[in-house]
Formats: structure tokens, sequence, C-alpha cells
């Protein structure tokens, strides 16, 4: 009976990890700087897709470290932007690396928080992920010639899109402004237990219940919607991403980040 019942604990703390790996921390985003408005910004799209631009949406797994995910493919994205790169082929020999990130600043059992793994960014930067693939044993720890091609890839700075105290029609704003500018926004937002294994679909049906950090990579004003994507693999969803209409991310969002490359 015992072996039982320390079995059905040890599945439903796998369960319950497999979607997380945001630790909250509040006062380090409040004091964050919040993005700057560019004042010939101007009108925005009515429809951004950063799609092409994604590297292939990899798998997290058992592991706490969506944080980590949401950051590299956030500055993958970046560069393929950066250098006008939609062929995936060559989007992903130059994707960065998930395990240089999180296996220095993550917990097996806990995830990390935002800003140590953006700390880390300034002040390391990333590897490229084929000198150090991302692996379900948080191993191995990055060694100096990996620290040396981070090196080059440091990013300048982040911000902020919101406060906490922002409201929901502010936050869509806000995001909506960013990925309109071509910026991938790095949110961590509540999503229900289950999600890796269900999507709500209906509006309003979306249970705040544990912390999960992804990217926004595109949205459309006709429908409401906003692109996202996961690190759940690119059998989850639609090939690893999913649409969430504006109200419920607006309302589901903690935190908002972008990233200042060079």
């Amino acid at each position: 009976m015992r072996f039982f019942l320390l079995l059905t604990l040890l599945l439903f703390f796998t369960f319950r990890v497999m979607g997380q790996g945001v630790i909250l921390d509040d006062e380090a985003y409040e004091k964050t700087p919040l993005v700057e408005k560019a004042p010939d910004r101007g009108r925005i799209p009515t429809a951004v897709d950063l799609r092409p631009y994604c590297p292939r949406p990899g798998d997290q797994g058992g592991l706490p470290s969506c944080a980590a995910w949401s950051l590299a493919n956030a500055m993958t994205i970046q560069q393929a932007l950066a250098k006008e790169q939609t062929d995936t082929r060559k989007i992903e020999k130059m994707r960065f690396s998930v395990a240089y990130i999180y296996n220095q600043v993550g917990d097996c059992y806990r995830g990390a928080t935002f800003p140590d793994c953006l700390e880390l960014l300034q002040q390391k930067g990333d590897c490229p992920a084929a000198l150090l693939p991302y692996s379900q044993d948080c191993a191995p720890i990055p060694e100096n010639h990996h620290h040396a091609r981070a090196r080059a890839n440091r990013i300048k700075g982040y911000r902020k899109v919101f406060s906490l105290s922002a409201g929901m029609d502010e936050k869509i704003k806000n995001i909506l402004d960013e990925v309109g500018s071509y910026r991938p926004v790095v949110v961590a937002c509540k999503i229900p237990y289950n999600f890796r294994n269900n999507i709500p679909e209906v509006r309003g049906s979306w249970p705040a219940e544990e912390l999960h950090a992804m990217v926004v990579a595109g949205y459309n004003e006709y429908a409401e919607t906003f692109t996202l994507m996961n690190s759940y693999g690119p059998d989850w969803g639609d090939q690893g991403f999913f649409e969430m209409d504006w109200e419920t991310l607006g309302k589901a969002a903690r935190y908002g980040y972008v990233l200042e490359v060079e």
C-alpha cells in the first residue's frame, strides 16, 4: 500500500512539473525598466506572423525549464529576423542553447527565475544549441569553450512590456506594440494543470492554475488572437504553436519581457 501511495505521489508530482518552470520574482520584475515607446512607431500591422523565423518547437519534457526555453527561442527568432532568414534548416543551425541557460541557473525540481536567466544572457550570452544540446539530466555544466562561444551572443539588456499593476487592456496593447514591431515577447502566464494534454478552446474557460513561459510570435487583429510558441514539442497544438484570444492572455499574463540584442 505504501509503495502505491509513493508511486501515485511521484506520478502526480511529475505531472505537475511538466508545465512549470517559472519561479516568481515580482520585486525584480518591478525594478526592470519598462519598454520605451518610439515616437515614430506609428500604426502597427493588422496581423504579424513570426513563425517563419522560429526554430522548430522543442520539448522541455519533464524538466521545469520553460523560462530557458522561451528565452533561447526568442533569441533565435530575433537572430533569424536580423538575418532575414526563413529557411528552417538554417534557423536550426543558428538556434541558441536552452541547456546553456538552464544548466547554470535552473533547479531540476523548481525551475528558474527570469531575472537569473536574463542576467546570465546579459553577462555571459548563449552558445549554439548544437554545441550544448538539451537533455533531461540537467547536465553538463557549460565549460570554457561554451563560454567562449556564448560571449559573442550577449544581449544588450532587457525590458518589461507591462507592469504588475497593468490591466488587461494595457497588457494587450503593449504586447501588440512589441510584436507589431517584430519583437517577440516572452511571457509568463497562468495555464491549466492539464495544458499539455488539453488546450481550452472556449474563451473564458481558462483556469489559471500554474505559471508557464512561452513566446508571443504573432497576432491577428481581426480574430483578436495571439500566436504563442510553446515548449511541448512539434506534435503539440498546431506544430508546437497555438492561438490564444487577447482577453485570455491579457488576464493570464503575469510577466512580459523583450530582449535588447545587438
